[in-house]
């Protein structure tokens, strides 16, 4: 027994997923046209929960400050590497 039928479900489902992939766009302040990016927009027509999923961590990350940036961490993190004498390969010189 189930709380839905199946075709009624997917519909559903369908419907979550596009909602999902317009407010992974509008979280991340893309432009509207980002709907139609062809893994966003077949995550979309094939109903795959990932887009839900994705769109969950976005307005998480959002909120919770989860989305990379720049931060003071990463700083210090150079800071310590100039003080240490050690450059990597990624890090600016100064």
């Amino acid at each position: 027994m189930t709380l839905l039928p199946e075709e009624a479900f997917l519909w559903l489902w369908l419907v979550l997923s596009v909602v999902a992939a317009i407010v992974v766009v509008r979280a991340l302040r893309l432009p509207v046209i980002w709907v139609v990016y062809p893994p966003l927009l077949y995550g979309v027509i094939a109903a795959n929960p990932h887009v839900v999923v994705l769109a969950l961590l976005v307005v998480a990350g959002t909120g919770a400050g989860l989305l990379p940036r720049s931060s003071k961490s990463s700083r210090s993190r150079r800071s310590w590497a100039n003080a240490a004498g050690a450059r990597s390969c990624w890090q600016p010189r100064p």
